[in-house]
């Protein structure tokens, strides 16, 4: 039995991991940042076989603590320090074994393994299990075994799988409508060019920017709910959304299944983030109430057509991005900080990939979002793609620049730059 420190600012993470680990008798300690992990261990040195730390955490980050440790010996016993880290660069991996960490484990990780890890990192530093924990280990690899050969016995007797033949109805098939709309999705008021509302059906803003939306383009102005979620941000949205419900904007557009809930009974279209990409799902949110649904850009024309969604025996509109750097990850690790630290950092930057090829990437709300260097443009194709509307979405450009674009797509203008067509025409096959 040994005592093992577990250092991480996700309270889910140190559960998880200390769930696993008291399975095989350890006693667990427990820290939120580095600080306390770093008392902890001064307090409880002589007693303490094990320190897994997480490298992002705030305060004093795991490779300090892990410095801070290793100063501190001065020939006392050696502490096994494991580094735990979403950041799987093998910079990273190098830097946390040259500072003197035993092992490091990358998330997303399986709770199995890394108690295994844990057991190995024991017995190899002389910690190794007790007489009693080791025969219980070695009771329980006996019943695994037995339970693999039971199931191996059992696979070798064939039996034929009962097949029942259902015959699908036709793919519905739409028709390209007589007059598409256009949207304008900005991620900030600034964005936003005096004439934006110019031939455009709605705007798009994210709730944070309600109270910048003049009253008379509310109406016209759906406001956008944060894709990604955590913690306190739940809790602002739904009472911003509460705020602004009265407020006389034309209704919210979701980004994920949470937000259905959040505004339940209030007009909702449907987002880049619920990722439709065929009538089933654009079927379901529009029976769940949705008023228009956004097509992903990597479903091809041909299956667009064949999105068709209604209720109560009308069409629900459906609409693709005909202009839009795309979000190509969003993640809570920053990919920015062998660059520079957030103290330094103006939620801005660039990451080269070995093209040469520079993608975007923005911080905002507890996340990250990496864009795609190229944004799409459809804007010269008006009828190629069979859907009510089609979506302008602005992330990186000036007020300037997105008043440009907003006159090239309503004048069916080529695209002066670099541009891509998604994967309209190609598919994801």
């Amino acid at each position: 039995m040994s005592t093992i420190l577990i250092a991480d600012d996700e309270a889910r993470i140190r559960r998880l991991v200390s769930d696993f680990l008291k399975r095989d008798g350890h006693t667990i300690l427990e820290a939120a940042d580095g600080k306390a992990a770093l008392e902890l261990i001064e307090n409880r040195r002589p007693t303490l076989d094990l320190a897994i730390l997480d490298v992002m955490m705030p305060g004093m980050d795991g490779f300090e603590v892990l410095r801070e440790i290793r100063e501190q010996e001065n020939g006392e016993k050696h502490l096994p320090v494991m580094l735990l880290t979403a950041r799987a660069e093998d910079a990273d991996q190098v830097r946390g074994l040259e500072g003197g960490a035993d092992d490091y484990v990358t998330k997303p990780f399986s709770p199995i393994v890394l108690a295994a890890r844990v057991r190995t990192l024991l017995k190899r530093e002389g910690r190794a299990a007790s007489p009693l924990e080791i025969i219980g280990l070695l009771s329980v690899n006996e019943l695994r075994r037995e339970a693999l050969d039971a199931l191996l016995k059992k696979r070798e007797t064939l039996r034929p799988w009962p097949v029942n033949e259902v015959e699908l109805p036709p793919l519905p098939l739409r028709t390209l409508p007589p007059h598409r709309t256009l949207r304008a999705r900005f991620e900030r008021w600034e964005q936003v060019p005096e004439q934006a509302l110019s031939g455009v059906e709605y705007l798009i803003l994210p709730i944070a920017q309600a109270d910048r939306v003049p009253r008379e383009w509310r109406e016209k102005t759906l406001l956008e709910l944060p894709r990604v979620m955590f913690g306190a941000l739940e809790e602002d949205t739904a009472r911003r959304i509460a705020a602004t419900q009265d407020a006389g904007f034309a209704g919210y557009e979701v980004s994920n299944i949470a937000h259905l809930r959040l505004c339940r009974g209030l007009p909702m279209t449907g987002g880049f983030g619920l990722n439709v990409t065929n009538n089933l799902a654009a079927q379901y949110y529009a029976d769940l109430g949705l008023r228009s649904v956004l097509i992903l850009p990597e479903v091809k024309d041909s299956d667009i057509s064949t999105i068709a969604p209604t209720r109560d025996g009308k069409p629900v509109p459906t609409g693709v991005i005909t202009y839009g750097h795309m979000p190509l990850m969003v993640t809570r690790a920053c990919p920015l900080q062998n660059i520079h630290d957030c103290a330094h950092c103006d939620k801005t930057g660039l990451l080269t990939d070995r093209k040469a090829k520079k993608f975007p990437v923005r911080c905002g709300l507890g996340v990250r979002t990496i864009y795609n260097p190229v944004p799409i443009y459809m804007g010269d194709k008006p009828g190629a793609l069979t859907v009510d509307y089609g979506v302008a979405y602005f992330t990186l450009e000036s007020r300037e620049e997105a008043a440009a674009i907003l006159d090239s797509i309503r004048q069916h203008a080529p695209f002066e730059g670099e541009f891509t067509r998604g994967l309209y025409f190609k598919g994801t096959n």
